[in-house]
């Protein structure tokens, strides 16, 4: 059936293409009526649309992305353009994604899940003073999202704002505490923001709860690996380090969804948490002086995953440890490109 449904689109893809040239070989012929031209535009219209659907099905992602872009960029009509950025936002396209919602906020401004998308794309390009202001559009509405709390709390305490942080992350608790059977991503953020409240023996202590109850789950006992060299506790740390010490060949081998905080594994996943098993075991040296082993660990991932921008950030942060300003800063302008 899906196979029906692929050569049938594949063929209407091919009317839409058939037409195009069509369209441009008649430029010499008396041009049609307005409401014509209207039928025309909105024919054209659905037709790229199934060509669209029909490179999804296809999984032609270089046309599929090329495609988007284009009609993304020249779309003035706000519910197709909608329509498209979601598309886009499920082929992860972000670069299209961020681009499209500004477009759409500029055409709605009151458009709330805008807001919310452009803070997070901030957030994880660490631009906190954009995260602070479109995310207050958002949780000013939806005051019972602690995910969007966390994010803007979060963004607070980076720029020093501690004051404004203290009280989203001390909403953040308040709003998991009500939650009936907390997952262990909603126990996770408290962890953290109880951190980020400097109630570090109170973190340590969920930490270690909620790892009583999910020995195997590798990206969760990564967040508390990370909790424990921030706090300077690096013989536990270390120890940590140690429990998971296979993690790269249990992801490899096979990524299962209890490795995983939200209990969802893919391959692109584990390739993720793999990266950030070896980072945070080239931190851990990085900041416990021992820069050779640092690079050695960045040196190996690095040829399995060239041009990870999270790599190149903790390979500047080596050469900041080594004093080697110049590095450090050629290396921080390249993991932001």
């Amino acid at each position: 059936m899906k196979k029906y449904i692929i050569l049938m689109l594949a063929s209407l893809a091919f009317s839409y293409k058939a037409i195009g040239k069509q369209e441009n070989n008649d430029v010499n012929e008396p041009q049609p009526s307005l409401n014509n031209s209207r039928n025309e535009s909105s024919l054209t219209t659905k037709r790229t649309d199934i060509y669209i659907e029909a490179l999804r099905l296809t999984n032609k992602k270089k046309k599929l992305s090329d495609l988007l872009t284009k009609e993304i960029h020249k779309e003035n009509n706000l519910k197709r353009l909608i329509h498209l950025v979601k598309i886009a936002q499920e082929e992860s396209l972000s670069e299209l994604v961020e681009y499209g919602y500004s477009k759409i906020l500029k055409l709605d401004p009151g458009n709330i899940d805008a807001y919310k998308i452009l803070a997070e794309t901030s957030y994880y390009r660490s631009e906190y003073n954009d995260v602070l202001r479109y995310m207050i559009h958002y949780i000013n509405q939806y005051k019972s999202d602690y995910e969007a709390y966390y994010l803007y709390a979060d963004s607070a305490y980076n720029l020093r704002e501690y004051e404004q942080s203290d009280n989203y992350f001390i909403r953040v608790i308040k709003l998991i505490d009500n939650i009936k059977h907390p997952t262990i991503r909603n126990l996770d953020t408290k962890a953290k923001s109880l951190y980020k409240l400097q109630k570090v023996n109170e973190a340590k202590a969920l930490y270690k709860t909620i790892l009583d109850s999910h020995p195997n789950n590798i990206e969760l006992r990564l967040d508390y690996i990370e909790f424990l060299i921030e706090v300077e506790q690096y013989n536990e740390a270390y120890d940590q380090l140690n429990i998971i010490k296979n993690a790269d060949e249990l992801l490899s081998k096979s990524a299962k969804d209890s490795y995983f905080i939200d209990n969802n594994a893919t391959p692109n996943g584990a390739k993720e948490l793999i990266i950030r098993h070896n980072l945070t075991l080239a931190s851990y040296y990085i900041t416990t002086n021992s820069p050779k082993k640092a690079y050695y660990i960045i040196l190996e991932i690095k040829k399995k995953y060239p041009n990870n921008a999270n790599i190149i950030g903790t390979e500047a942060e080596m050469f900041l440890q080594r004093s080697d300003k110049i590095s450090a800063k050629n290396y921080f302008k390249k993991a932001l490109k």
